[in-house]
């Protein structure tokens, strides 16, 4: 084989590993902003909750006259 082309192939080969593994890491970030976008969602649903339930307590004492 044509000592160029042995190296052309090498770098090719290098470069598919490189594809391959960048692949792998975008996957793993792709799954960490999933989890972290259902913890946000969450935390927000939760903060809803939180202020739904303080202002019932503040309307209650507002029925109360306090």
């Amino acid at each position: 084989m044509d000592p160029s082309l042995a190296l052309l192939e090498e770098k090719v080969f290098r470069l598919i590993e490189r594809c391959e593994e960048l692949r792998r890491q975008f996957r793993e970030k792709d799954s960490e902003l999933a989890e972290a976008r259902r913890s946000l969602a969450a935390a927000e649903e939760e903060q809803r909750k939180d202020k739904l339930r303080l202002k019932k307590i503040l309307d209650t004492l507002e029925n109360l006259g306090v």
